[in-house]
């Protein structure tokens, strides 16, 4: 009997070791997933910082280009007549003027 004990004890010892050993190497691949997972953030966040940034530059050079344009408003006043009764005046602003059109401001 004694040496059945002594052989359940060996499997027992054996057995935790090899969960502890287990265990370690496991511990150890989590190590390296998250050490390159760490580096492929870095990287993520280096291309967005540069791309913000590049997007900021783009839309100062947009602002300072539109900057140096000045834009001056005219108004102008033209004068129509409608001679006769079938005549009928297109104008700019989508009017239409004949005998049956009603104008709606």
């Amino acid at each position: 009997m004694k040496s059945d004990d002594k052989l359940n004890e060996g499997f027992k010892t054996f057995e935790e070791d090899n969960i502890v050993n287990q265990s370690l190497a496991l511990v150890d691949i989590v190590k390296d997933l998250l050490a390159t997972t760490k580096k492929h953030l870095n990287r993520v966040y280096a291309v967005l910082i540069i791309s913000i940034l590049s997007n900021l530059v783009i839309i100062g050079a947009f602002l300072w280009y539109e900057s140096q344009w000045t834009y001056e408003t005219t108004e102008t006043t033209t004068t129509q007549t409608v001679d006769g009764e079938n005549s009928q005046i297109n104008n700019v602003d989508g009017n239409q003027y004949n005998d049956k059109a009603t104008h709606n401001e």
